[in-house]
């Protein structure tokens, strides 16, 4: 199975932890997803923590026998995933749907650590003081 992701906020922190957890979803679901594209917009001010995120990601997929394809658009507006079962859900707000909470990073740490998700230990590039 494959799914396309097309949210052009796939950016800071907090969004690409959402996607991270996305991801371990499509991990865990019986279905045995191969390959996720990812279609979203480049940070403008600094891509680097995103491109390097990103590229965590994919290899911490591959390490599970999931490929992550990631493409950037300029131009990107509309968020949805599609399943190439015919299955399409527009996702509105994206994978970002909630406010970001202002201790983060400390929180999700402490959720991470208490559910041991299979992609938490290749998140050292999220790793806050």
């Amino acid at each position: 199975m494959e799914v396309w992701v097309e949210d052009p906020y796939i950016r800071h922190t907090h969004q690409l932890y959402n996607f991270v957890r996305f991801c371990e979803m499509l991990l865990k679901a019986p279905c045995k997803v191969k390959r996720i594209h990812l279609l979203t917009s480049q940070d403008e001010q600094d891509s680097s923590q995103q491109t390097r995120a990103l590229a965590e990601l994919k290899e911490s997929l591959s390490a599970h026998g999931m490929d992550l394809d990631v493409q950037y658009s300029s131009t990107i507006h509309d968020r949805e995933s599609r399943f190439d079962n015919g299955w399409i859900i527009k996702i509105g707000r994206g994978l970002d749907g909630f406010k970001r909470h202002k201790n983060f990073h400390k929180q999700f740490k402490e959720m991470a650590a208490a559910m041991e998700t299979p992609l938490s230990s290749s998140e050292k590039w999220f790793n806050r003081s």
